[in-house]
């Protein structure tokens, strides 16, 4: 591999704009809410759940900054959802030429969003995304300004999800009144089966408008129910040693069926001990993309620092004779850059032959302790000039990305973690 000199910075189509002053932009994938603001928060938040290009492309004044929230299982590990942020960092990039800050998991953009109170200290928070089709937890520790992501959790759910989510609707639409009569009468239902008949809520079904019992409510809700309590469980199995996501941390409740009558039924459960005053705090269906809008305007940071340092070998000419170098990756406790630079400009790299082509890089784990090199073959990556970018992936090294220059399908390489899960390494410095 053969590094390029740099060629100049590389510009922005739509994030360049004439005229018109500069807005930031949050989006949250999830739901496809897309918010803006200016630097100052003095414009109005304007929401357009449309496709993020489309609503881009109408928009008349220059685009600043760009944050896009997207589900935390997208940062688990190097499979699919690396997959996915870089189809949407080509997208957005490449095509739209649209300033893209980073991307933030869901939990972290809905805590960015619950900070506002509360800016300067804080608690952590426990984030609780109730889905129809999955429930996540998620804790996040709070410093100032900025949230970092602890640890997350998630289950599947199956069951009655357009039943679901027409109770959550119907229960938001009541009003205050019917809504506790809806809450008490549920109650009592879980505990006297007489009431378990009584109706609760009229509301629109795929079968048409159609009244729901308590019993039907209740029955309904228990597979989400039974999810949030193996979440949350799961969640305090995999925080790190020290205090654990409880009561006592502010709770911040998101996802479509926040507004069912029984969810907050189910998170005091799933916490097992009375909730402090105020309580769980149920998010405005739009807060992770105004999350994300504070990030983007700088208001709360979300920083993506990288556990491992991280060093590419390559060559370089000089005087007409291949010299090795060896081009910073990442440092430990340093942002993970989407895009590598070196020396201020994108880091553009010759690969000399297509298929049987092998990349070198020295890690030195957590920043601390000896180097050690991997050597991991790249098929699939064609002969030709390449823009390299990186991915974090858990708490492994990351995934690689070559990015061919003259257009294509972007290459992704895994380069697995610490030792004992099955990279092949050979002797630092080789």
């Amino acid at each position: 591999m053969r590094e390029q000199p740099a060629k100049g910075k590389a510009r922005g189509r739509a994030g360049r704009r004439a005229g018109g002053g500069a807005v930031f932009v949050g989006m949250d994938v999830g739901t496809g809410a897309v918010v803006t603001g200016d630097a100052d928060g003095d414009r109005p938040s304007e929401f357009a759940p449309r496709r993020l290009g489309e609503f881009l492309r109408r928009t008349p004044e220059q685009v600043e900054s760009l944050v896009l929230a997207v589900p935390d299982s997208w940062f688990d590990g190097d499979g699919d959802g690396v997959a996915r942020r870089e189809a949407l960092y080509g997208e957005l990039i490449a095509q739209l030429g649209l300033p893209l800050r980073q991307f933030v998991p869901q939990t972290v953009a809905a805590t960015a969003f619950g900070v506002q109170d509360a800016p300067a200290a804080g608690p952590d928070r426990l984030v609780l995304r109730i889905g129809t089709d999955e429930v996540g937890a998620g804790l996040c520790r709070v410093s100032g300004p900025s949230v970092g992501l602890v640890a997350t959790e998630s289950r599947p759910v199956s069951g009655h999800g357009a039943e679901l989510v027409a109770i959550a609707r119907a229960h938001r639409d009541a009003g205050s009144d019917r809504g506790r009569r809806a809450a008490l009468l549920l109650a009592r239902a879980r505990t006297f089966p007489r009431y378990r008949t009584a109706p609760v809520h009229a509301c629109e079904t795929a079968e048409g408008r159609r009244t729901m019992t308590a019993g039907a409510v209740i029955d309904d809700f228990e597979t989400v129910a039974e999810a949030l309590r193996a979440t949350v469980t799961g969640l305090l199995d995999r925080c790190p040693p020290g205090p654990g996501p409880s009561a006592e941390h502010r709770v911040l409740v998101s996802g479509d069926l926040n507004a069912h009558p029984l969810t907050l039924v189910a998170v005091r459960d799933s916490l097992g001990e009375p909730t402090p005053e105020p309580g769980p705090q149920v998010l405005d269906p739009h807060a992770t993309a105004l999350g994300a809008l504070r990030i983007a305007q700088g208001v709360v940071r979300a920083p993506e620092t990288a556990r491992h340092s991280l060093t590419l070998f390559a060559h370089r000419l000089r005087r007409g004779r291949p010299a090795e170098v060896r081009i910073p990756l990442t440092v430990t406790g340093a942002a993970v850059p989407m895009t590598v630079t070196d020396g201020g400009e994108p880091l553009t790299v010759d690969v000399p032959t297509a298929g049987g082509f092998r990349v070198g890089i020295d890690v030195q784990e957590y920043g601390q302790g000896p180097h050690r090199a991997l050597e991991l073959p790249c098929p699939g990556l064609p002969a030709g000039s390449a823009q390299v970018g990186l991915h974090p992936a858990g708490t492994g090294f990351g995934v690689l990305v070559f990015r061919p220059v003259g257009g294509g399908e972007s290459v992704l390489l895994p380069l697995g973690g610490p030792v004992g899960r099955g990279v092949t390494t050979t002797e630092a410095g080789r």
